[in-house]
């Protein structure tokens, strides 16, 4: 539609130019040239109409976008929905509450990321828990810590803990004023008691982070924002200001490097601060974490609980966490039975084969048989028995961690997969049913049943395809009020009954599931069940004087940087409210009515305007052309406004320049018009010009042009030709001559090279057809074509000498007669010169030169190779350099001289005496240099042999070169390869060739298989031409990870 009604416009600009009345139509384009038309002409008019699209209407029935090439459509322009477009109303993005207008000016107007508006933010109440912030890869120690800080239990225990360090505290501020008075006697140098004054009695922070600034406050003159549009924040002002309110300042403190201390802080912060998420910098740097590195949360949370186990002086974490277990071994035979009595945090339960909680426990709990081959020796019977091993509960901890084993051992790779099947577990369950009741006869059942009851509190869960990256989230039950939250880093959300265990956007519990308490994951990773009977204590005052200073100075410095940043917004709010009653007040008037005055204004200045962006000057430099007049041809950046608005939006704003309805530019109407006037009458010519080319072939006068130009030139229109093209370049040689290949030219009419010669190549060289070709390139070519000749006769007579070699290896014995050796090397280029691609020059392909025994001889005058006539193999496979040379009997030699002299002198066997005696030294020199040059190659071939997944890699036709005739499978040469490419390199050149993802590769060699990526060729001892075999490898995990592979926590205090 759009290229129809463009073709159109162009028909009727055209028709200015060559009208009817040729005498007007030159004399309006001569106006239009000099700029003294008279723009009230009905012919001007639609003149302008054509160009600027003045009287253009919206012809869209719903239209869902701005039409852009129609300058009086305003639908859709920064959020005006209906005007525009034949409605009244309009709807500027909806009825919004007063929470959601404030989340459109931080996202769509100030354009601020996500988390910084959640890090500057109050959370709504203190019920609201706080996110934590993710400093990189630490989601495994957020979920962790989060699950720690709804255990009621736990974090009152912690808090207890601090309250009785705050004498340890004093003590602390009191050793510090000693030795700051023992200073200050000291009177010697001012300079060291002024820095003194700055130690830690001056400061409350006890922790430390990466940034140190002052909070300076806002100008009120500069930033404050008014009722009027004239004054709202930039958005890079906005930056500054948050970037002003990263804090804090690093500070001495006798619990930076107290793992219990920063705990409970941050324990502290998320119970009672205002803010909605917490920075745990100073535990990770306490925990010497690296923030940057992905870990595993169970493996992160057993090695932190039993760090905490150390640092607490009762048993508080052993009542809480651990567990005990007896391992049973059982004689079959005199059922003898031995206990080995053991402790855990943290049971682990197989997924792979088991769909639910119980099959997984009954499948931990199963004993296992220890007959035949393994039975081993029962101390009561003294003598090897059949027995069988078993675990039995003694106790389970009040807080039992489970984790699911969501990995198996893939053997091809050695690397863990991860298992994504669906795995249900219950809401509540009675662990009695797993649990050794001879342990508990001293209890009364009632009580044991009311022990053994317990209920999830918390689901650890993994997100991604590799288990050893990805993010972590968890959902936890509130110890306190049942409410079940979602942890996901800064994000925090409460959770229906629906999405517990649901970690996908719109997935849901199903309601059979509901119904019968069970919770169904496919990335659930570790469960927690709390008992149900256990205490839910009040959570204690902190009474630590020192993390009481440090909470309410942080809090205090927040609250100055949460209150100028919700003022940004406040004021930001306001100017978009202003600017929507602006709006609301003129949208009736931006439409032009018919016969009134109007103005032009820069489409992206005013989308934003009305968006609330924008309070800078109006800007319409955009709109100018080349002589400081409206462009005709930016018609899409450019919207038509009325006076009113004009007069509206200048008086708030000012700028310019201001372009009225007589702002066009003339010129470059008159250039519009002449140009597509010459390109109507240059294509109509150009159609005449080829139809009377096409009825005359074979054409013997007029003018060499290209071929190839030429039929390019005809399929092209006018305007898409680019001038100064060459239509002669093809032709012409390297010595400035005509060139000799015929097909690459043709000849065409004068009339068609001078209209060519005008319109589209003024510089090109005029080459008539009388014109001689180059006669350097006559005589090279016949000095080719010669030496060609030679070169094929020279090989067809060498390729009868092959024929007698290959044909008399096997039928003559070395003790009798005359033989001589060549070199391999002089034979191996004398068949590269034979059997060279035919495809190639045959001029670029070199002869093999004279016979040269030199590489056979070495320099102590003897034969380089262990020569014995008894276990000789005549081969003919040149690539075999163990042997270097071939015997040939003395008449295949005598026609090997008729063609090549001898340099040197020859080596011969007569009657089995050799000529030269081998020399031993240089034989194994020579064998070691040929292993050595085997495996450090450069810019080789490797083929590679793609199988199916069902065929066996280790079958030898595999690592062969299949033949010609059949192709079983497929054959791929890589090149160039060097010795020193990883495996690695090599999978990304496989991929470049076969786009098989390097992930999906699997390489085989004889020897096995390369399993190491960073190990290089060479030590896999990969030689040239080699065949490996590859296997598609279709499992996808460890592929799509959004997160840094596992590294383990070696270097931290949880590993010391």
């Amino acid at each position: 539609m759009n290229k129809r009604k463009n073709r159109e416009t162009d028909e009727r600009l055209i028709s200015f130019g060559i009208g009817d009345d040729s005498s007007s139509s030159s004399s309006m384009l001569e106006s239009l040239k000099n700029e003294t038309i008279d723009t009230s002409l009905e012919d001007f008019k639609q003149l302008l109409d054509l160009t600027y699209n003045v009287t253009k209407e919206c012809e869209k029935r719903r239209p869902i976008n701005n039409c852009k090439d129609n300058p009086n459509c305003f639908h859709h322009l920064g959020g005006l929905k209906l005007l525009g477009c034949g409605e009244d109303d309009i709807d500027l993005f909806g009825e919004k509450t007063e929470e959601e207008e404030k989340t459109y000016v931080q996202t769509s107007i100030l354009k601020l990321p996500k988390v910084d508006v959640i890090r500057h933010t109050k959370r709504p109440t203190l019920n609201t828990p706080c996110g934590i912030r993710n400093l990189g890869a630490t989601c495994y120690m957020n979920s962790v810590i989060q699950t720690l800080f709804m255990n009621s239990q736990f974090k009152s225990h912690l808090f207890n803990i601090v309250n009785i360090q705050n004498q340890q505290v004093k003590d602390f501020e009191k050793d510090v004023k000693d030795e700051k008075d023992c200073n200050n006697n000291n009177g010697d140098n001012s300079n060291n008691n002024n820095n003194n004054s700055n130690d830690i009695s001056n400061n409350n922070d006890l922790t430390s982070t990466t940034s140190t600034t002052e909070i300076v406050p806002i100008n009120d003159e500069d930033n404050s924002a008014t009722s009027t549009v004239n004054n709202s924040p930039s958005n890079c002002t906005v930056v500054k200001d948050l970037k002003d309110c990263d804090m804090i300042e690093i500070k001495s403190s006798p619990f930076q490097k107290d793992v219990v201390f920063q705990l409970a802080y941050l324990f502290y912060q998320l119970q009672s601060s205002q803010k909605s998420t917490i920075d745990p910098t100073p535990l990770v740097n306490c925990l010497q974490l690296p923030s940057d590195l992905q870990q595993d949360t169970q493996e992160f949370y057993n090695l932190f609980i039993g760090l905490l186990e150390s640092k607490f002086k009762d048993d508080i974490i052993s009542k809480l966490f651990k567990g005990s277990y007896d391992y049973v071994t059982e004689c079959l035979y005199c059922k003898k039975r031995s206990l080995n009595n053991s402790s855990f945090f943290e049971i682990t339960l197989k997924t792979n084969g088991c769909k639910n909680f119980n099959e997984s426990f009954t499948d931990y709990l199963a004993k296992e048989k220890l007959i035949g081959q393994n039975q081993i020796t029962c101390n009561e019977c003294q003598t090897k028995r059949d027995c069988q091993r078993s675990i039995e509960f003694k106790k389970f901890p009040t807080h039992l961690n489970i984790q699911l084993m969501r990995y198996e051992f893939d053997k091809d790779t050695f690397q863990k997969k991860k298992l994504h099947g669906n795995y249900t577990f219950p809401l509540e369950i009675d662990l009695s049913q797993y649990f050794n009741n001879n342990n508990n006869k001293e209890k009364s059942s009632t009580a044991m049943d009311l022990d053994h009851e317990y209920e999830l509190t918390a689901i650890m869960m993994h997100k991604g395809l590799s288990i050893s990256s990805g993010h972590y989230i968890t959902h936890v039950k509130n110890d306190l009020t049942g409410e079940w939250w979602e942890f996901d880093d800064e994000d925090v959300k409460k959770l229906s009954v629906e999405k517990i265990g649901k970690d996908s956007l719109g997935e849901k519990r199903k309601p059979k599931e509901i119904r019968e308490g069970l919770v169904s994951s496919t990335s659930s990773y570790s469960i927690i069940y709390s008992k149900k009977n256990r205490d839910k204590v009040a959570i204690p005052k902190i009474e630590n004087s020192h993390l009481k200073q440090l909470f309410e100075d942080n809090e205090k410095r927040f609250d100055q940087v949460s209150t100028r940043f919700t003022g940004i917004i406040d004021d930001a709010t306001k100017i978009f409210n202003q600017r929507k009653e602006d709006i609301n007040a003129i949208h009736n008037k931006l439409e032009v009515q018919e016969g009134e005055k109007y103005y032009w204004i820069d489409t992206d200045w005013l989308s934003d305007w009305i968006k609330g962006q924008s309070v800078a000057p109006i800007d319409n430099s955009k709109l100018l052309c080349q002589h400081g007049q409206l462009a005709p041809n930016k018609v899409e950046t450019m919207k038509r406004i009325s006076q009113v608005t004009w007069d509206f939006l200048y008086a708030a704003h000012q700028g310019g320049p201001v372009l009225d309805q007589d702002a066009h530019c003339q010129k470059c109407l008159y250039q519009i018009i002449s140009g597509k006037k010459d390109h109507h009458n240059a294509e109509s010519s150009k159609d005449q010009i080829i139809k009377s080319e096409n009825q005359e072939k074979n054409r013997q006068e007029g003018y060499y042009i290209s071929k190839h130009w030429y039929k390019e030139w005809s399929k092209k229109v006018v305007k898409q030709i680019v001038k100064d093209s060459t239509p002669v370049e093809d032709i012409i040689c390297d010595h400035g001559g005509l060139s000799i290949v015929k097909e690459d030219m043709m000849i065409v009419k004068t009339e068609t090279w001078s209209f060519i010669q005008t319109h589209f190549a003024p510089k090109a060289e005029s080459i008539a057809s009388s014109t001689t070709p180059c006669q350097t390139c006559l005589k090279l070519d016949k000095e080719s074509t010669d030496q060609t000749n030679s070169i094929k006769k020279e090989r067809s007579k060498l390729k009868t000498l092959i024929t007698l070699i290959k044909s008399q290896k096997y039928n003559f014995n070395l003790k009798n007669g005359s033989f001589y050796f060549v070199p391999k090397e002089w034979i191996n280029r004398w068949y590269k010169f034979i059997y060279s691609d035919k495809s190639k020059d045959e001029n670029d392909v070199t002869p093999p030169g004279s016979l040269s025994f030199d590489s056979l001889i070495c320099p102590h005058n003897g034969l380089v190779y262990d020569f014995e006539i008894g276990n000789f193999v005549n081969t003919f496979d040149l690539k075999d350099m163990s042997v270097p040379f071939l015997v040939v009997p003395q008449t295949i030699y005598n026609l090997i001289l008729e063609a090549y002299q001898v340099l040197t002198v020859s080596i011969h066997l007569d009657d089995g005496e050799l000529s030269f005696e081998p020399c031993q030294q240089c034989h194994i020199a020579k064998n070691q240099q040929l292993e050595f040059d085997k495996t450090n190659f450069k810019d080789q071939s490797i083929y590679i042999h793609i199988i199916s997944s069902d065929d066996n890699e280790k079958d030898s036709k595999y690592y062969i070169f299949p033949t010609k005739t059949r192709r079983l499978y497929k054959r791929i040469q890589i090149w160039p390869v060097n010795h020193d490419y990883t495996v690695g390199n090599l999978k990304l050149l496989i991929c470049t060739e076969t786009e098989i993802p390097t992930f999906q590769q699997k390489l085989y060699i004889n020897e096995g298989v390369m399993m190491k990526d960073a190990k290089t060729l060479d030590q896999y001892k990969v030689v040239p031409d080699q065949i490996i075999v590859l296997k598609e490898y279709q499992e996808l995990d460890g592929f799509f990870d959004d997160g840094v592979s596992e590294a383990g926590f070696k270097g931290t205090i949880l590993n010391q």
